[in-house]
């Protein structure tokens, strides 16, 4: 998590600099051992008003706090303010996009007594870059969402430790409520769920987890059937679950017309998605041959999608195609980019242990492949 903190006074920058000399490198995943996905801090950066510029280690600014913190929020996915809440309120209020969106952030009072998860507190991860606060300062961690004050594992705090995405957001509050009432939540997964034993979920008595593999529906159905509140982990499209979460599983090949547009290419991605009825959430990265590593179009897709992108020889894609002589092959291709096929050898080329589930789908001068791995992750 890069991490910003902006303080408003010479108390408040000592406090800052104590918490980044304190924060670089630390855990932001509390006690939560066994997570799959350990968030940790990469990244601080001191932002301090220009008029206090007095031989310490920060970047300055010389506008209004309120102006400072709109120019950064979208850069950063962790923000310390510390100053008065009333002033963090009043800045960030104009700014706020979603849950999804925001990023995680703690207020902290200048003498470093309390650190206060405002915004964000589980999808963003404030409520641990809270406690992280309070380890290094001494600070009492303040913490008001349910689920954690009476002690249950929210499924968005799940969902950080797993490395998968929420869908829809709107139905977060539904599941943590009942959670946090005691209810049961039953948790179908298509595949294993890569959390070690000591993790809390399976201690959390409010959880039921079932791996059910291709089984996932049918079971899926009879739940929904009975009225089971039901959370399906999987990157599948499907029934009317409450709440999806969607693994990083979906590997996107891709080819093009040179000079494509990043809108052609976006197009073609999620039409791809939509007929092997795959979550565009799940999409982990746009893959290609080296030739094509600064083709714009894709580029621009990669950051629409929110994604990674790999670039391999046309010797790796050689490889792939001699080892599975179904894949689509072209003579065409081959006269072009020296290996005749691009998008399912690179979209498997991109899986660690992958299957093809979408072969080549060929639309005015983009090419798309859809991999996916086997166990999810």
């Amino acid at each position: 998590m890069n991490t910003a903190i902006v303080a408003l006074t010479a108390g408040g920058a000592e406090t800052a600099l104590r918490l980044k000399a304190g924060l670089l490198g630390l855990s932001l995943n509390g006690d939560r051992v066994g997570a799959a996905c350990v968030d940790q801090v990469d990244e601080v950066d001191v932002f301090l008003p220009q008029k206090m510029q007095a031989g310490i280690a920060a970047s300055y600014y010389d506008c209004t706090t309120a102006v400072q913190i709109e120019k950064i929020f979208a850069r950063y996915e962790g923000m310390i303010l510390i100053m008065a809440a009333g002033i963090a309120v009043r800045a960030l209020a104009p700014l706020l996009q979603g849950k999804e969106k925001d990023p995680a952030v703690v207020v902290v009072d200048e003498r470093g007594q309390f650190a206060v998860s405002l915004l964000s507190g589980h999808l963003g991860g404030a409520n641990d870059l809270a406690r992280a606060v309070s380890s290094v300062l001494g600070a009492a961690a303040v913490i008001t969402t349910s689920t954690d004050v009476q002690g249950y594992l929210a499924v968005d705090v799940l969902a950080r430790d797993l490395g998968v995405k929420v869908e829809p957001v709107s139905k977060l509050a539904a599941v943590n409520g009942a959670v946090a009432r005691g209810e049961k939540v039953l948790l179908l997964s298509e595949f294993p769920l890569p959390l070690g034993r000591e993790h809390r979920l399976w201690a959390d008595a409010g959880w039921q987890v079932e791996v059910c593999g291709e089984q996932l529906w049918d079971k899926a159905a009879m739940a929904l059937a009975k009225g089971d509140l039901t959370v399906l982990l999987t990157a599948q499209q499907g029934s009317d679950s409450p709440l999806y979460l969607r693994p990083p599983s979906i590997v996107a090949g891709v080819g093009c017309r040179k000079g494509m547009s990043g809108n052609e290419i976006i197009r073609a991605v999620q039409g791809a998605l939509e007929l092997a009825r795959r979550s565009s959430l799940s999409l982990k990265k746009l893959v290609s041959i080296e030739a094509k590593a600064q083709e714009e179009g894709i580029l621009q897709a990669t950051a629409h999608f929110g994604v990674d992108t790999e670039f391999y020889p046309a010797e790796t894609l050689r490889r792939i195609l001699s080892q599975d002589q179904g894949l689509a092959q072209s003579s065409f291709v081959n006269t072009q980019m020296g290996v005749g096929g691009v998008c399912e050898p690179a979209s498997l080329a991109g899986c660690r242990q992958g299957k093809l589930i979408l072969g080549k789908q060929a639309k005015q001068g983009v090419t798309v492949a859809l991999a996916e791995e086997e166990f999810g992750w």
